[in-house]
């Protein structure tokens, strides 16, 4: 937990909140390994409850459901934060996220993390 709560206060939104509010969040939170290639999260068929924040590696991320052939939309590296619009809004509006390599991501909960967005 505390290796979460450093991690998420060195990057935005997370980066303005205190500490307890952060260990909070920490402590709501867990980590997953991914594999290259592997889906993370897809936005467009399936209801989003949890944000993402990429720990290690890179995601890439289609904002779309016409996936586009000549690549993604974004790269995200470490302290990228996704999915937390289809999250807020309850709207299956993306995104398709892909692991681009070996990724490690943080899934935090919509219930933790919903008043700071």
């Amino acid at each position: 937990m505390v290796q979460i709560a450093e991690f998420l206060a060195a990057y935005p939104p997370f980066d303005s909140l205190d500490e307890s509010e952060i260990t909070r969040i920490a402590a709501s939170s867990r980590l997953e390994h991914h594999e290259s290639g592997s889906q993370i999260m897809d936005g467009f068929s399936r209801p989003v409850e949890e944000l993402a924040v990429v720990v290690a590696g890179q995601v890439e991320l289609w904002n779309s459901p016409d996936h586009k052939p000549d690549g993604p939309d974004e790269i995200l590296g470490p302290g990228g934060v996704f999915g937390y619009s289809a999250m807020l809004t309850g709207s299956s509006i993306g995104p398709l996220a892909i692991a681009a390599g070996p990724v490690q991501v943080c899934r935090v909960p919509n219930h933790a993390v919903r008043a700071v967005f």
